[in-house]
């Protein structure tokens, strides 16, 4: 486990330096501002959730888990939403719908189905529970009868493996927003080379 956490916090950072390194960064759309902030929300929270899972905070990296997927969310939206939208964005009185954005980014983007399979229902309810305190983290509070972290591998794992692909993600419509064709290269280079390696499940748990 300390093998993956090593490795996705090395891929997390060369892919962060891809963007530091490569030059001026020209605001082309509204939305640009927007999309390179959640960018950095996005890095800044797989660097804290990683650490955490290293020192078997729990809680506390699962917590994370939601925020993380929602910046992702939300850079794809900082590039597709109408202007309204937008400005509704910038002042924080957006909204993600769960239900029906994953389908929207799909489709504006091309992405067939990536979304709306990485975010059913039960997987939405799961997230939504980590970072409420709701009844899925608290189960993990048990092992048995004694109240310890009861977190499987598989879903630490999944943990991982969503967050560090939420980055690349991120990064990629970074690279591809700003016209940084040589790092979008490099990018999917290195996470296909991460990918090779990669243990455990790329999709978030339902739940228990």
């Amino acid at each position: 486990m300390q093998d993956q956490i090593r490795r996705a916090q090395e891929l997390g950072q060369k892919l962060e330096d891809l963007i530091v390194n490569a030059g001026k960064i020209t605001i082309k759309t509204e939305g640009s501002p927007l999309l390179i902030g959640f960018w950095s929300l996005v890095c800044d929270y797989q660097k804290g959730l990683l650490n955490l899972l290293h020192w078997k905070f729990y809680a506390a990296a699962f917590a994370l888990w939601r925020p993380l997927i929602e910046a992702t969310i939300r850079a794809h939206l900082s590039l597709m939403l109408s202007k309204e939208d937008l400005h509704r964005l910038r002042k924080d009185k957006y909204r993600v719908d769960f239900k029906k954005i994953p389908r929207e980014i799909d489709e504006a983007f091309g992405l067939g189905q990536l979304f709306q399979n990485f975010l059913p229902e039960p997987v939405r309810d799961a997230l939504h529970s980590y970072t409420h305190s709701g009844v899925v983290p608290l189960r993990r509070r048990f092992d048995g009868t004694d109240v310890a972290a009861n977190y499987p591998d598989r879903e630490i794992l999944a943990l991982i493996n969503t967050t560090t692909s939420g980055v690349f993600m991120v990064t990629s419509l970074v690279t591809k927003h700003f016209g940084f064709e040589n790092e979008w290269e490099e990018a999917q280079c290195l996470y296909g080379e991460w990918g090779e390696h990669r243990q455990g499940p790329t999709e978030p748990p339902e739940g228990v």
